[in-house]
């Protein structure tokens, strides 16, 4: 007895996965700023699926100090060409040890997605 129907049609596929690069200044905090940049992790996204990324990183060894930061960046925001881009909004406010100290706070879009061929391709 046959207690499903099995469907021949194959599901869409997914997007690439693909990649943004962000960079920036956070806030100054007691005179000084960190420089913040990062890749995020590689998702399957679309210009229009509101889908998002998580990324993490550490700053350069400034001021005597290096600060962890991670966040998730907002939905994909549609571009004219078809591509995507993300806003990416955080703060870092521990050192690499995971020790609390003061807090720094960075804002910064992505660029286009790495991995992806341009639309139109």
């Amino acid at each position: 007895m046959l207690l499903f129907k099995v469907s021949k049609v194959k599901p869409a596929p997914l997007p690439q996965p693909h990649t943004h690069y962000f960079h920036t200044i956070s806030s100054s905090h007691e005179g000084h700023t960190h420089f913040i940049q990062a890749f995020t992790f590689p998702v399957n996204g679309t210009s229009t699926d509101d889908h998002f990324h998580t990324f993490k990183g550490v700053t350069p060894n400034e001021h005597g100090h290096q600060l962890f930061f991670t966040g998730i960046t907002g939905p994909a925001i549609p571009l004219p060409d078809g591509s995507h881009i993300h806003e990416v909004v955080g703060s870092v406010s521990r050192d690499v040890q995971g020790r609390p100290t003061h807090t720094h706070e960075f804002k910064a879009l992505t660029g286009r997605p790495l991995g992806q061929e341009p639309p139109g391709w």
